[in-house]
Formats: structure tokens, C-alpha cells, sequence
């Protein structure tokens, strides 16, 4: 293999875990968060809210809410999280 590409595939390997690490640490905090308590205790599995308008979903162990009348998912943040938004 190449230099180059074995380094690319390197990046890739390297960049992957860093996105798995920061999506751990992402669920975790959510998790924690006391004003999220509501929103977690109502969250239900991604294939249970498509006759929902507004959901809270669980995906890959992050909280998401799921707007069906925009078709938007969005990543719900926690408050401690929430300095690097309104940045």
C-alpha cells in the first residue's frame, strides 16, 4: 500500500474513534444533566415515533428530537454543553 493511502486509512482509523469517543462523552453528559430528565425519561427507540410530530429518540445511546414536520432530527444539548453553540 502506498504511503499516502496508508496514511489517509490512518486518519480515517484515527478520526472514526475520536467521533465514537466524543459521541460517548456526548451521551454521558446528556445523561447527567438534570434539566434533560424530562426529555430522557420520554425518549422511545428511533422505530417508534413515526406517528409522532415531536419525539425524543434514542440513537446510537445519543438523545435526539425528531421534528416530523420539518423532517428534522436534531441533537438535543446539554446545558453544560451549551457555551460552544452560542459561542
Amino acid at each position: 500500500m502506498p504511503k499516502v493511502t496508508r496514511q489517509l486509512c490512518d486518519f480515517a482509523i484515527q478520526f472514526e474513534s475520536l467521533l465514537e469517543t466524543g459521541k460517548k462523552q456526548l451521551a454521558a453528559t446528556q445523561k447527567a444533566d438534570p434539566s434533560l430528565v424530562k426529555c430522557l425519561t420520554v425518549a422511545v427507540q428511533k422505530d417508534e415515533v413515526a406517528d409522532k410530530d415531536v419525539a425524543y429518540v434514542w440513537e446510537d445511546g445519543v438523545l435526539i428530537r425528531k421534528r416530523s414536520e420539518l423532517e428534522v432530527f436534531q441533537v438535543v444539548v446539554p446545558r453544560s454543553l451549551d457555551f460552544v453553540l452560542s459561542s
